[in-house]
């Protein structure tokens, strides 16, 4: 079970992060195709244009690719944790069922955009092509987000976990079946065994028929201020990652004397800049529902083994820099207070759950605290092409300087939106739904070993490879691109 669980989880953080690739690329390069048509429009300059059209282009290429680094990573869903589906059947049908329209809008609207494309005679048009597809791609990840937010923050289940863990908040009303879930979690053992090994479609239907449906609002998971937040906050992230390897392939050709691209790029910086100074503000908002939603995520965040204060944390949420934030140490103890001290109390699923947390406190605390330092960096670069946008001479004084600042642009945002997916997805373990499921209760009785897990890595890899050769072959190689 072991060798399995931990070759599972890589298998799912691996594929999820190389899908990524294709979701910055594609969420991002239709937001920036659809603001470099308006440009094109304010600036009466036909050179936004030409560069929306090679976005699109590299927009079709990687969402031919991304569907199926999409479908490997939701095949991963259905065959690897198998158990996965039971729960988020139920809270994740509509989401998943509404992001499939979203990428329908997106395959179909794009394939109609790259055939149309010198043959529509009015800009308005693509604009409002561009401008669907560019929804339809944001839709798609917001939709994606929700289902993921629930499994941070597990909306409409009222008191149920915080019956389980003193600790923990309220989730909302409670719309949950609280005896059909019992039977569930008692079926599971308190992590003896995986839910697929114990849970047949006949004994399923049976405990349906006795005890009701497991939610009684499918909608469960679009409720709360978290889910809403935490759509904000992702969908920025992505966006200001792609549109920044965007403007890094256009400061590359002209750095290789493609002059005239300079407009555009100082253009593309000042809205990366912009988009930094909102995600630092939505960010502010996401610490504050973490930390009334996730007690044990913020305390890994915030270093806190003990009760103690976090000085901006408290300054900007409470205006007190000496707020005293539950740490490990009382979680703890709200746990021993709850179900009393005894000889086996190490033994103790509930107390286990809050040790094995704990755990992640070495590795979270420092990813976080790069995360943000890295994201002042990005932002403080973000603020001087302001002010270069508004001065075009300093370009000319340290033109060399400021191409290699564009590069370091993104590579930063880029490895601190790494760091924080980790953060978000670490930092609700044990559970793979907050205070509810484990992964090893959710985990298909599939033996994995290292051949197997080699041949999914290559297979994902050999798709990258394909997708980077095309966008070449395609779109990079050949002539100007204005």
């Amino acid at each position: 079970m072991g060798e399995t669980l931990g070759l599972s989880l890589f298998l799912s953080a691996l594929g999820i992060y190389l899908h990524a690739i294709s979701i910055a690329l594609v969420i991002g390069g239709s937001t920036l195709a659809f603001l470099l048509e308006i440009l094109s429009l304010i600036r009466r300059d036909d050179i936004y244009h030409q560069i929306s059209y090679r976005v699109v282009k590299i927009v079709a290429i990687v969402f031919a690719f991304g569907a199926v680094s999409g479908t490997i990573v939701e095949f991963g869903l259905v065959q690897v944790w198998s158990g996965f589906l039971l729960i988020m059947g139920s809270t994740g049908l509509f989401p998943f069922y509404l992001e499939l329209i979203a990428f329908m809008i997106e395959a179909g609207l794009l394939a109609f955009l790259v055939y149309g494309w010198n043959r529509f005679k009015s800009r308005y048009i693509i604009i409002g092509l561009i401008g669907a597809i560019s929804f339809g791609s944001n839709l798609s990840g917001a939709l994606i987000m929700v289902v993921n937010s629930w499994m941070n923050v597990p909306w409409g289940m009222g008191e149920y976990i915080k019956n389980i863990y003193p600790w923990a908040p309220s989730y909302g009303p409670d719309y949950v079946n609280e005896r059909l879930l019992n039977e569930i979690l008692n079926l599971i053992g308190n992590g003896s065994g995986s839910l697929s090994t114990h849970l047949s479609i006949e004994i399923l239907n049976n405990l349906v028929d006795k005890y009701g449906p497991l939610i009684t609002n499918p909608w469960a998971a679009f409720g709360g201020m978290y889910v809403w937040v935490s759509i904000a906050h992702q969908l920025l992230a992505t966006i200001i990652v792609g549109v920044s390897w965007y403007v890094s392939i256009l400061t590359y050709r002209y750095w290789k004397g493609e002059k005239k691209l300079l407009n555009p790029i100082l253009d593309i910086m000042l809205i990366l800049a912009i988009l930094m100074i909102l995600q630092g503000i939505v960010g502010h908002d996401m610490g504050v529902q973490v930390i009334k939603y996730q007690p044990t995520k913020f305390a890994l965040i915030a270093g806190l083994n003990e009760s103690g204060p976090d000085p901006v944390a408290g300054l900007t949420t409470y205006g007190d820099p000496n707020h005293i934030f539950p740490g490990f140490e009382k979680f703890i103890k709200d746990t021993i207070n709850k179900y009393g001290d005894s000889s086996d109390l190490e033994n103790m699923s509930i107390l286990k759950d809050v040790l094995r947390a704990r755990e992640y406190l070495p590795i979270i605390f420092p990813m976080y605290t790069t995360k943000i330092v890295l994201s002042i960096v990005a932002g403080v670069i973000g603020i001087l092409f302001i002010y270069v946008w508004l001065k075009r001479y300093i370009w000319d004084l340290h033109e060399n300087k400021l191409v290699f600042l564009i590069w370091i642009f993104s590579i930063l945002v880029t490895i601190a939106a790494s760091l924080g997916w980790a953060v978000r997805e670490l930092g609700r373990k044990p559970w793979t739904i907050y205070g509810l499921f484990h992964p090893e209760d959710l985990l298909s009785m599939v033996e994995l070993n290292i051949f197997t897990a080699g041949v999914i890595i290559g297979g994902i890899t050999l798709s990258l490879l394909l997708m980077m050769i095309t966008i070449y072959y395609a779109v990079w190689r050949g002539e100007r691109w204005v």
